[in-house]
């Protein structure tokens, strides 16, 4: 068999790795097999054959006297077994940056991924935004089992009255109302090429880690802006909560204590506060100007300590803890006790892999799913500006 012969039939495997044609790759591969005396006695053309298909290595581990096998290195490349198959695996090793080349991995679906050396921290991950609501202190319920969870909730108390000599007594009813929390799917499926996983066995857990991050992010989004219905009802959409009008303008002295003043007029300034704002907002507010144009967010009219509008030492407004995400809209402000916030949680992140879905095309699927609502125990206990 020719050098050309071998090529040839070496592009056909290729061809049906990238179809999943097992049957006929394994058929393939076998030809090589059966020919494998003939290519033992032409170790010299290996070599050539290896610089023509980019295998840098290949001609090196010739002259050692070993005999590269085609059958090998797609036996290994296909399902991971390298056994008895050192050079081929090490070649496959050092061509790694040839793979997108061959056509096998597209670059932004795995392409990119495969290195020229197999290690576990070539892959840069993506930047997110950042997850606030336990960072506020929302009180999360786990390992909930009832569906529906429900929660009473006292909506009305007693009142007290002062009695004149002999008067009878006045009734006055407790009155009661209920949060139900319901479970919600909340999900994210990828896809990865077997290959991609053998060149680069970092990537498994590297999704794993995305995909948790990512509902994380979707359950942050859900707890403030969330739309109800088959999703979460969000905390800007819940009945009671208070509001101060702005109007997009850039944030006050003024507004912010008008905002801790419909908390504290509800009784309510008191546990985890906090605000919950954009990016955008806490910048427009650090850089509110004091009255002789500086930017020490000092204004003439207001008393300095732990009312100061923006302390950059212990990053608070108003004197209490800030957390800015780019989730929230460009306006966006929030400020309340944030322990009223319910996340329940039904079971755990479940997390399945298989290759069942993908089999004809050589793919594994990784699936996380778990369970979620969110609750407000009272509307009361927030304002936001709008």
């Amino acid at each position: 068999m020719t050098p050309e012969q071998l090529k040839a039939l070496t592009d056909a495997i290729r061809a049906e790795v990238e179809k999943g044609h097992a049957a006929n790759f394994e058929a393939l591969s076998k030809m090589v097999t059966d020919h494998k005396a003939e290519v033992a006695a032409n170790l010299a053309k290996q070599a050539e054959v290896a610089r023509a298909f980019s295998l840098p290595g290949a001609a090196e581990a010739t002259h050692k006297g070993e005999k590269f096998s085609f059958a090998k290195f797609y036996r290994g490349v296909w399902t991971g077994n390298w056994n008895g198959a050192g050079m081929e695996h090490a070649i496959a090793q050092e061509t790694a940056n040839n793979v997108k080349a061959m056509g096998l991995v597209p670059d932004s679906t795995g392409g990119f991924a495969v290195p020229t050396e197999i290690t576990t921290n070539d892959i840069i991950p993506l930047l997110y935004a950042q997850s606030i609501l336990p960072q506020l202190g929302a009180r999360t319920l786990t390992g909930l089992t009832a569906a529906p969870l429900v929660m009473p909730k006292v909506s009305g108390g007693t009142t007290a009255y002062w009695l004149s000599e002999a008067a009878s007594i006045t009734d006055s009813q407790m009155t009661l109302d209920q949060i139900t929390m319901t479970p919600k799917g909340l999900a994210t499926m990828t896809p990865y090429s077997e290959l991609l996983n053998t060149l680069q066995p970092a990537i498994e857990s590297m999704i794993r880690e995305d995909q948790a991050a990512q509902m994380a992010l979707k359950l942050d989004h859900a707890g403030i802006s969330g739309t109800g219905g088959g999703q979460p009802l969000g905390l800007v959409n819940w009945v009671g909560v208070g509001t101060e009008l702005n109007a997009g303008s850039a944030p006050t002295y003024d507004l912010l204590q008008n905002m801790i003043a419909d908390v504290e007029n509800a009784n309510a300034l008191l546990g985890n506060l906090g605000w919950a704002l954009s990016v955008a907002t806490k910048t427009r507010i650090k850089q509110v100007k004091d009255a002789t144009g500086g930017t020490d967010n000092k204004i003439n009219y207001q008393p300095l300590g732990n009312r100061e509008l923006w302390n950059e030492q212990a990053k608070t407004i108003c004197g209490y803890k800030q957390f800015a995400t780019t989730q929230l809209g460009t306006n966006d402000l929030i400020f309340g006790n944030w322990a009223d916030l319910l996340i329940g949680q039904w079971g755990g992140l479940m997390v399945d892999v298989t290759n069942q879905v993908g089999f004809r095309t050589v793919q594994k699927h990784i699936r996380t799913v778990a369970f979620f609502d969110i609750a407000v125990r009272r509307g009361a206990s927030f304002s936001m500006a709008i």
